[in-house]
């Protein structure tokens, strides 16, 4: 087969950048050749200039085997060929016939400055080739319910995690729960036992509100003398805690100090934006991957597990998730595979928290095995052949079809406003 990897331009891709290129990569493990492309509505269609980022690695920048072009978290692609669908739709029209598998890595656009009353995205989809949708979180119903105007074009929706799942429940289309690829060794390597370990507790992330990196910046001063704080990422809330000329007021503490600062004081270790290799390295030597990420929008739908879980997870590390984003998640059990910390706790007893856990090497290496065992599930090429099934419109009896709402059908129509001014 010729697939194809959609994706729109958006600021901070994140995790989609990783989910493409392992995706690519499973299907290339299964025979089928892989190709990209970036829909725009301005600028010229075609291949951009390329710079060689070899000297830049240090700054995140890597080579993506599953895509072949250099990438980097929070940038996205280099050389990825941009198609202006506003003046070149007849281009995508003719080029769309050559696969056999359209895969939409971001949906549809976001209703932006950027797109207002721009409705030619719906053309996009208006072709025979099959196609499926990705959906990575659990705003379909609050930020883009204008899909309800391209389902019947869709062969299914592949839904990465639980909030995804369900919030898709107002979809009349065949739906199932995919997790993100990843790449799992084909043979176990060495996993460095916790006594071999660094305590280092590690977050690495995109900085966004609902990650609530503020809490671990917070939670840092209250660990104990030799146990670091590694946090790796970069994005809008990072600038807001970290401005030289004015922090928001919700990153200063009572005493006006900043939160940010007292981190550093305290020994914080901040990496900016890493590549895959410096990821992994930090999480095989460290004991902990702590992860508070919550939002009420998205976990109002069900539990959300970022990929960076898996990550850490695939280098032994174990995760520490918030109780709030992980409640009735269903791959995972507390104590098992991960350990839950209280959201609403305050920094204080975070950091008691964390270094408690820290001296219970017993059960984080009972963690560690019992994920290894669970980590096939994962496997790039098994996700990459579950999202083939479902875009040839196999393994129906195990999708779940939804049912519009009024509401849900009230609201789509008013987002579709903002893009046709009708």
């Amino acid at each position: 087969m010729k697939i194809l990897i959609t994706h729109f331009k958006i600021q901070d891709f994140g995790g989609i950048i990783n989910y493409s290129e392992v995706l690519a990569k499973g299907f290339k493990d299964l025979g089928h050749g892989v190709d990209s492309i970036m829909f725009k509505n301005k600028g010229r269609t075609g291949f951009p200039k390329v710079k060689d980022r070899s000297a830049d690695e240090h700054n995140g920048w890597e080579w993506g085997t599953g895509l072949g072009l250099w990438m980097h978290q929070k940038t996205g692609w280099q050389g990825m060929y941009e198609l202006n669908y506003t003046t070149d739709i007849g281009e995508w029209e003719y080029k769309v016939k050559e696969y056999d598998l359209i895969v939409h890595a971001i949906s549809v656009p976001t209703a932006t400055k950027q797109t207002k009353l721009d409705s030619d995205w719906i053309e996009l989809y208006d072709h025979k080739t099959p196609q499926v949708c990705i959906i990575h979180d659990g705003n379909i119903q609050k930020l883009y319910p204008h899909i309800h105007f391209i389902k019947e074009k869709l062969m299914g929706l592949v839904c990465v995690h639980d909030s995804a799942f369900n919030s898709c429940e107002v979809m009349e289309i065949n739906r199932m729960l995919i997790p993100n690829p990843h790449n799992i060794p084909d043979e176990q390597v060495h996993i460095m036992p916790m006594c071999e370990r660094s305590n280092n507790v590690i977050s690495v992330q995109t900085f966004k509100r609902c990650k609530r990196a503020d809490k671990f910046v917070r939670m840092v001063p209250h660990l104990k003398y030799g146990h670091h704080a590694v946090l790796c990422g970069t994005g809008i809330e990072y600038h807001y805690m970290n401005s030289k000329d004015k922090v928001k007021a919700d990153y200063l503490e009572p005493d006006g100090s900043r939160i940010w600062e007292n981190a550093i004081k305290a020994g914080m270790e901040y990496r900016g934006v890493v590549n895959s290799a410096n990821r992994d390295s930090l999480f095989a030597t460290s004991k902990l991957f702590l992860d508070f990420s919550f939002s009420k929008s998205h976990n109002s739908h069900g539990s959300v597990f970022n990929r960076t879980m898996i990550e850490a997870m695939i280098q032994g590390c174990v995760p520490v998730m918030s109780d709030l984003t992980m409640q009735g998640n269903s791959l995972f059990k507390e104590r098992i595979n991960y350990v839950s910390i209280p959201f609403d706790a305050s920094a204080e007893e975070h950091g008691e928290f964390i270094n408690n856990l820290m001296k219970d090497e017993e059960l984080l290496d009972n963690i560690t095995t019992n994920n290894l065992e669970l980590l096939y599930q994962f496997e790039r090429s098994i996700i990459a052949q579950k999202i083939i099934n479902l875009g040839m419109g196999k393994d129906i009896d195990k999708t779940s079809f939804g049912f519009a709402t009024d509401k849900f059908k009230n609201d789509a129509t008013r987002k579709l406003t903002h893009f046709t001014g009708i």
